[in-house]
């Protein structure tokens, strides 16, 4: 077979990415509300796509070859499968509220409607839209189809990590299985002692992946794109309205990042976007999301939210990972790259990145704040690309500068952990929280115990799976506002609201 053939050109994946989050939000449009209304956006959405997809060929790309594409894609299958999804590995309780929701979507008429509370289900269903649809038109549940539609957004994921990452596959382990260290340490407080002694910790992506893997495919894409093409970052704007439906806080602590780095470049050469460009990739994208903000903003109540006031010093432990982050990112800033690498992350990006993470600890929003506990995968996952990129950078200069310490020999192991101990020391320590998640997975699954996977139908809705098993709390979570404008004007099936 022609090698030639197996290559995949950025400006391909580019769209395929965003093709994969729109598919969501085309099926969203055309169910959630009138026909009547939704037709502008869903034509407006497919015009635009089709312009998007012409326009933005003047960007610089590159190609993938095919062994990495095929590489990235088994790691990308193996990440899918111990996540939990499909049932052959260890589920987490978290999987309670995404197995209804495939069922939910399956068995009833979208938008979905919770008659026991007169309203309508308010929840960012993107992730489960194009599987749920499938299932009706083949008639029948299938997890097959969830475990491929999973696996292609890992996998389209993973290519970005894999160019902003040199092309590593080593550091795409490193990538996805680190994170802060405190999570480790409240690992062992709890293992040694049975005691907690802090909470909000930062974790990996392959542990957020066992509880949200929809706002894991969502992060990987848009962030993926938004750093591959931070040079020209408003290619990215469209792909980040469109996953707000796969996850809100991400998208929103992203699109703020996005608006500082947008001020920066405006302040530093007002002149760079034309009115033309302005419209194209900032007014009209948002003036197609604006349907998705309608529905979001819809919501019964406002989630558990408010200050902390940092009183005890569980409260101020968070902060050590976000500092430790801060120290290491400082440190590393002063690698100079002697390959001029296209995508490194400079401090523009890394710096408000940063801020953004420190002050979402200052503030609650959500049963388990997810506000910092989802909203932080894109933040983290800008600051772990660019610490792994400098690191990886600074130990490249001193091999060449030091041929005596070599890759292939041990003096050059020795010699690159004694420079960077302490950062290596992070990283492990980070590492053992995954590991020890990754362990309870390879333990308890159906291929090698009697593991149970929980089940598609465990209730009528979500609405009263959330009930059951996370109280009246979680379940009001999911539940609209009867009086909002969405569901008084724009939610078709009026009639049936009338019943109740």
């Amino acid at each position: 077979m022609d090698i030639h053939l197996q290559t995949m050109n950025t400006s391909r994946i580019r769209l395929l990415s965003v093709g994969y989050l729109l598919l969501a939000t085309l099926l969203f449009l055309s169910n959630w509300f009138y026909l009547k209304y939704a037709l502008i956006f869903l034509i407006g959405h497919i015009l635009y796509f089709v312009y998007y997809s012409r326009s933005a060929k003047k960007v610089e790309e590159t190609d993938v070859s095919g062994s990495a594409l095929i590489y990235l894609g088994i790691i990308s299958f193996v990440w899918t499968l111990l996540m939990g999804v499909g049932g052959i590995f260890l589920q987490t309780t978290d999987f309670i509220a995404h197995n209804a929701k495939f069922h939910e979507l399956y068995v009833n008429e979208w938008p979905i409607i919770f008659k026991e509370r007169q309203s309508f289900s308010c929840y960012y269903y993107g992730y489960y839209l194009v599987p749920a649809f499938l299932f009706k038109i083949l008639g029948h549940f299938s997890v097959p189809i969830i475990i491929v539609y999973t696996w292609f957004g890992i996998w389209l994921g993973l290519i970005w990590m894999y160019l902003l990452l040199f092309r590593n596959l080593w550091l795409i382990g490193v990538l996805v299985m680190s994170g802060g260290i405190i999570f480790s340490l409240e690992l062992l407080s709890l293992g040694l002692f049975q005691k907690s002694f802090t909470y909000n910790p930062l974790l990996s992506l392959f542990i957020q992946s066992l509880y949200v893997p929809n706002q894991i495919i969502a992060s990987l894409l848009v962030t993926g794109i938004f750093l591959f093409y931070i040079k020209n970052y408003r290619i990215s704007f469209y792909a980040i309205t469109l996953s707000f439906y796969w996850g809100v806080f991400p998208a929103s602590l992203l699109v703020i990042l996005f608006g500082i780095i947008f001020i920066q470049d405006f302040l530093r050469n007002n002149s760079n976007t034309s009115l033309k460009d302005f419209f194209f990739y900032y007014i009209f994208p948002s003036f197609l999301f604006l349907p998705a903000f309608i529905f979001l903003t819809s919501s019964n109540q406002m989630p558990v939210h408010g200050f902390y006031t940092f009183n005890s010093l569980p409260t101020l432990i968070p902060f050590i990972d976000v500092l430790l982050i801060a120290a290491i990112t400082i440190w590393l800033t002063r690698i100079k790259d002697s390959n001029n690498q296209n995508h490194l992350i400079q401090p523009y990006v890394f710096v408000p990145a940063l801020l953004i993470l420190s002050i979402t600890l200052t503030y609650r929003i959500g049963l388990y704040n997810d506000f910092y506990l989802r909203g932080s995968i894109p933040l983290c996952i800008i600051l772990l690309v660019n610490i792994l990129q400098r690191l990886h950078i600074s130990i490249n200069n001193d091999y060449s500068s030091s041929p005596e310490h070599s890759l292939s020999s041990v003096s050059g192991y020795i010699f690159s952990f004694k420079k960077h101990t302490l950062i290596f020391l992070w990283l492990g320590i980070s590492l053992c929280a995954s590991f020890f998640q990754l362990s309870r997975s390879l333990k308890n699954n159906v291929l090698v115990s009697n593991y149970h996977p929980i089940p598609y139908k465990t209730s009528p809705n979500s609405y009263q799976a959330m009930l059951k098993h996370f109280g009246q709390e979680g379940a009001n979570q999911y539940v609209g506002n009867p009086n909002s404008f969405y569901f008084l004007y724009l939610a078709p099936r009026k009639d049936q609201r009338l019943e109740f």
